[in-house]
């Protein structure tokens, strides 16, 4: 949970410090690409409010390379899993599967081992 902690304040901090100059964020940049590219494993509780004002929550495991589990509380029966290939998608209620390729959508953020936001 620390880590989550230090992830998100870093981000804050990046994201938030506007009177820099361009080679000053570049340089913070690298830095928190380097934080990412050294975690290895990390879990977190969130909560995700979607455009209807739907409230969702549930917890995260993440595993360097690949490797993500998230699962929704009750009443939204949804597991997500992925690996090397796919990010595989499981509604318990429906007893459906989706596979996506891992290259494709947002989530890669989380499962490379080495970043690039440049």
């Amino acid at each position: 949970m620390k880590k989550y902690k230090l992830f998100f304040f870093i981000i804050i901090i990046v994201l938030l410090n506007t009177k820099t100059y361009p080679q000053n964020i570049e340089e913070k940049m690298t830095m928190l690409e380097d934080y990412l590219a050294n975690l290895d494993k990390v879990a977190l509780l969130f909560k995700q409010k979607s455009f209807n004002g739907t409230m969702k929550k549930g917890w995260m495991l993440i595993k360097k390379p690949y490797n993500i589990r998230i699962e929704y509380e009750n009443p939204h029966p949804l597991i997500i899993v992925s690996n090397k290939d796919y990010f595989i998608l499981y509604n318990a209620e429906d007893n459906l599967i989706m596979h996506l390729p891992i290259s494709e959508g947002p989530w890669t953020i989380f499962t490379k081992d080495k970043l690039n936001l440049s």
